[in-house]
């Protein structure tokens, strides 16, 4: 619960109405009921059996294992039905009826395979206030700091927020009362649960075949707040895990090559290091070669350039003789092993000090092990395969697992606080918005669908390309012939849309995976002054494509525009004609624009709408840099964006700082200026921002710190200047779907909501004024809606004037001939944060590595990425 906010409106009424199911279920919470929450802290024992401080453990798996022997072998505890949060707190239905501080005896855990985990001692007493300890006497328990009372929902319900705190305590109970069962049976990762074998028991699916990892299947749970209830929101989910195998066998998959073909190489290249690198960096590993330990566990950090023949480190002998040993040899003397593969490289593991090295082939990886890192674009087809189902087939899953899987109504511990779950899931109206017209320049058209066919259309404002290149990184894949018949074939597409695109300068092929060569061939492109290369990238390779968009757009200044080899070969029409989308776009034309009709009321005077977005450090990335990116638009017809980036840096171990764009206040100015340069000395009297990449629980953060940002913003521009200013939370990483209840209602070809669908009842929250709206056609898998929160409105415009906005700012992309899923400001300041941190990764590890014990981590790095004029202030990142 967010204070502070917008008063909740009357809904809209725009739009035809579409009834709709909902993959939410109503809880039925007791009309009377009181939950009682208790701290516990957890002691463990040292091998000389000296108890330790007790602390909240941060093992929850091994957490939940000493609570439950607890609760399973200690009397005081019978019939008691204690739920565990994992962490700290245990709630019950009634008092427990202990003398506390309670104390238990000794508890032996083990794990799956009977070993000994550890011995443990288990502390309780009831939640304190601030103000300190409350009276001990279990049965004086009825009103006081750790009693939470339900009726706050109720009172929630009719608007009443005056006591916030009881609110969020309630809530989070609630949570760990659902979360409880499922986490004893399954797999609890997050908000989701999966059982740990490979088939699906939504439908006996087996999932799809990976490289060295496999699919567990399981479902998404967690509670929202309706208009006027709470409800449980169920989703299928999937996820990876490492298959149990030896490390040398998943290299081998991973540089896509057998085992024994990885064996015979006398060396491995730089760039097969690097993706080994990234692929086993922080995968933890287990050796089995010493004799008389079962197993030791490691955890890599990196792959040496060295093999072990060639790894040398200096032997104490103990006699105190010292000499210099390699690691095969070190392994033939010590554990009398020959290896087989003494010419790969080996591993290092933690800690990094004392530089460890092992050989690949006395590693595994153990089973149970979460894959964090981001799949292959080959594995994420083949989980795209297996997740995208249809409404229809997703939505009778979910209601297997609100039967099944959750089993609310075989949910002993749901009854034992008296709560039940709706079996059959919410039904609501929603409403279906007319797309807005759009005007090319020879025509005007109205998207049917979602989408619509630019073959007979012409660009608003064709560019006019005097002078480009196609460079050929593909060589040994696309020959001169493809490439004449990709070139003859793109000038035709592209003149029929009236792009003024000639014949290239010059047709040339290298080897892209050599970095010289590319920077000497676009170093001389940008001598002749052409105004765009466009490059064939081999098999999409991501390390070729960061190198080019690094030259050219960081140190040349020079736009590209790259394609894939195949797609270059096959010559698609639909896809050169996206292709011409973004060339125009790129080099100053205009794709579409909204018509003058269409252009919303508040659009008649100046506005700047906002789009902004954080893009964090990937699970690898140890830098810890964040990129915030903010695009605003320069006109009321909304065919120009100017974008600003920056930098920012999460101190030490804390992530949640990132969550705030640190620099917003100069970003927005920057943007207010460039503004103010192209309408002829005009500032916006409104201001509208998008706001994506934000959780709930940030919005007061937000609203504090970014809405007074803006405000400071303008006030810098010019002291009295006070636009007004609506700020709005767009966010997409959620699990509410819906589906229309009669299958005719829903757009081909998977029966999805139609776009334009919004949703500002029923299954909104009760104080905030917030929406669903699912502006674009899903095409495979069930759509997913974005939803919007408004956190100020100086404007105080109504529901459906602001959902229409809203929603024509969907249909203006100018990378695709579509609506799309977000308004287009937020999807360009995702691709401005996307494409700075593909900069980012172009730099050397020694470069990051010296960046990151620099204390000008910041400015070096945006250095390093700054792009070059005029690349700058053009719209690249389409």
């Amino acid at each position: 619960i967010t204070t502070g906010l917008p008063a909740k409106q009357a809904p809209g009424g725009l739009g035809r109405k579409i009834n709709l199911i909902s993959n939410l279920f109503t809880i039925i919470l007791p009309r009377e009921r009181n939950i009682y929450r208790y701290e516990v802290k957890i002691a463990s024992f040292t091998p000389d059996k000296t108890c330790l401080t007790p602390t909240s453990c941060k093992n929850t798996l091994v957490n939940r294992k000493i609570i439950n022997r607890m609760l399973d072998t200690n009397d005081n505890f019978r019939n008691s039905y204690a739920v565990y949060d994992g962490k700290s707190l245990i709630y019950t239905s009634s008092p427990l009826q202990l003398e506390f501080p309670f104390e238990s005896d000794k508890i032996t855990v083990e794990n799956e395979n009977l070993k000994k985990i550890g011995t443990f001692k288990v502390y309780i007493k009831p939640v304190e206030s601030e103000n300190g300890p409350e009276e001990n006497d279990a049965h004086d328990m009825e009103e006081n700091d750790y009693t939470i009372q339900l009726r706050v929902l109720r009172e929630l319900f009719r608007r009443n927020i005056s006591n916030v705190n009881g609110i969020q305590e309630a809530l989070v109970a609630l949570e760990t009362i659902f979360r409880h069962s499922p986490a004893l049976k399954y797999t609890p990762i997050g908000s989701n649960f999966f059982r740990t074998n490979i088939c699906s028991p939504l439908d006996d699916q087996i999932g799809p075949q990976l490289v060295g990892k496999v699919t567990l299947f399981g479902y998404h749970q967690s509670l929202r707040l309706g208009q006027w209830k709470i409800m449980t929101n169920l989703n299928t989910s999937a996820t990876t895990f490492f298959s149990k195998q030896p490390l040398i066998e998943f290299m081998a998959k991973s540089l896509g090559v057998s085992r024994d073909e990885l064996s015979r190489r006398p060396t491995i290249g730089n760039h097969e290091l690097k993706k080994l690198r990234s692929e086993v960096k922080n995968l933890k590993i287990e050796t089995y070669h010493i004799p008389n330990v079962v197993k030791v566990t490691h955890c890599i950090i990196d792959v040496s350039h060295k093999n072990a023949r060639d790894i040398t480190f200096e032997d104490v002998a103990k006699d105190g003789t010292k000499r210099i040993l390699s690691i095969d040899q070190y392994f033939l003397e010590r554990y009398n092993k020959k290896l087989d593969f003494p010419f790969l490289p080996c591993v290092q593991v933690k800690p990094k000090n004392k530089n460890r090295y092992l050989p690949i082939e006395v590693c595994y990886i153990p089973e149970g092990q979460h894959c964090r890192k981001e799949l292959s674009d080959n594995d994420k087809r083949e989980m795209i395969k297996f997740t995208a189902d249809n409404p229809e087939n997703r939505f009778r899953k979910i209601v297997n697992i609100r039967n099944k899987w959750a089993n609310y109504d075989g949910d002993e511990y749901l009854k034992n606080f008296g709560i039940g779950v709706e079996r059959d899931p919410v039904r609501l109206s929603g409403r279906t918005m007319q797309a807005p017209n759009l005007n090319y320049g020879n025509r005007k058209i109205q998207p049917r669908g979602g989408s619509w066919n630019i073959r007979d259309l012409q660009f608003y404002v064709p560019s006019n390309i005097r002078s480009w290149i196609l460079l050929n990184l593909a060589e040994r894949h696309c020959r001169f012939n493809d490439l004449k018949n990709f070139s003859d074939q793109l000038q035709r597409i592209g003149r029929a849309a009236g792009l003024n695109l000639g014949q290239p300068s010059d047709i040339k092929s290298i080897d892209g995976s050599r970095y010289v060569n590319l920077h000497r061939t676009l170093t001389d492109a940008r001598k002749k002054q052409v105004q765009l290369v466009v490059v064939v990238i081999p098999f999409k390779d991501k390390t070729i494509y960061r190198n080019v968009k690094q030259i050219a757009e960081v140190k040349l200044g020079l736009q590209t525009q790259c394609i894939d080899h195949n797609n270059a070969r096959k010559c698609n029409p639909s896809l050169l004609g996206n292709l011409c989308l973004k060339i125009n776009a790129k080099t100053g034309g205009i794709n579409h624009v909204l018509t003058q009709g269409e252009i919303p009321k508040i659009m008649a005077q100046p506005v700047m709408i906002i789009g902004a977005d954080v893009s964090h450090a990937g699970v690898t990335d140890k830098s810890g840099i964040s990129v915030a990116a903010v695009a605003g638009s320069l006109d009321m017809i909304l065919s120009r964006f100017a974008v600003e980036y920056r930098l920012q840096k999460t101190p030490g171990a804390n992530r949640r700082c990132t969550e705030i764009i640190l620099e917003l206040k100069d970003m927005v100015k920057a943007l207010l200026e460039v503004f103010y340069n192209c309408t002829m000395g005009k500032k916006p009297e409104k201001i509208i921002f998008y706001r994506d990449g934000v959780s709930d629980s940030y919005f007061q953060e937000v609203k504090e710190e970014e809405v007074n940002a803006v405000r400071r913003a303008c006030m810098e521009l010019q002291s009295d200047y006070q636009p007004a200013i609506t700020f709005v939370v767009v966010q997409k990483r959620h699990h509410v779907r819906f589906r229309p209840e009669d299958h005719r209602d829903g757009a081909r070809p998977e029966g999805n909501v139609p776009p334009g669908t919004v949703v500002d009842t029923e299954i909104v929250h009760p104080v905030h004024r917030d929406f669903y709206l699912c502006s674009h056609l899903g095409l495979k898998g069930t759509s997913r809606p974005a939803h919007y929160t408004v956190l100020a409105d100086d404007s105080d415009f109504s529901a459906e004037d602001f959902q229409k906005l809203t929603y024509y700012s969907c249909n203006i992309s100018f990378r695709c001939s579509k609506s799309i899923s977000i308004p287009v400001p937020v999807a360009y300041a995702d691709l401005a944060a996307y494409r700075t941190r593909l900069r980012l990764a172009t730099l050397s590890d020694d470069a990051k590595q010296k960046q990151m014990d620099s204390p000008n981590i910041l400015r070096e790095a945006l250095s390093a990425v700054e792009l070059s004029q005029p690349v700058e202030h053009s719209m690249y990142f389409v």
